[in-house]
């Protein structure tokens, strides 16, 4: 029974993963694209901006933490992080400088969501060794 539910709870997260991460940008889905992210997180003159922006910063690692730890609770397989921070962690206001930086050297990627661009960042800036 407790294999079964495992089973199903880890097809649910997988399930629900693809789903939010393949489907298209819908501007009245609430979530924000890589343009939206980029403007708010290199937004100087506007603490509103800046505030939106590591927010959903913080938003997206903690349920990229959440998502794992459930999933590797779920699996009696090993599940690979996306992305290893250093030990002791980075501060949100160093995580939202990588996220900027990797937003201006890959402006072609900036039509896709917001947080599957977070992940990618993360990813490329803390790969896992």
């Amino acid at each position: 029974m407790a294999r079964n539910l495992r089973f199903l709870v880890l097809s649910c997260c997988l399930a629900f993963a693809f789903t939010t991460i393949c489907s298209p940008q819908d501007s009245s889905s609430g979530y924000m694209d890589g343009n939206d992210l980029l403007e708010k997180c290199d937004s100087a003159s506007s603490s509103v901006d800046r505030t939106e922006c590591l927010g959903y910063v913080a938003g997206v690692m903690d349920a990229a933490v959440t998502m794992l730890n459930s999933l590797r609770a779920a699996s009696s397989t090993k599940v690979p992080a996306m992305y290893c921070l250093p030990t002791g962690g980075i501060q949100l206001g160093q995580a939202s400088r990588v996220i900027l930086k990797w937003l201006k050297d890959h402006p072609e990627k900036q039509h896709l969501r917001g947080d599957l661009l977070i992940m990618m960042a993360m990813s490329d800036a803390f790969p896992c060794k």
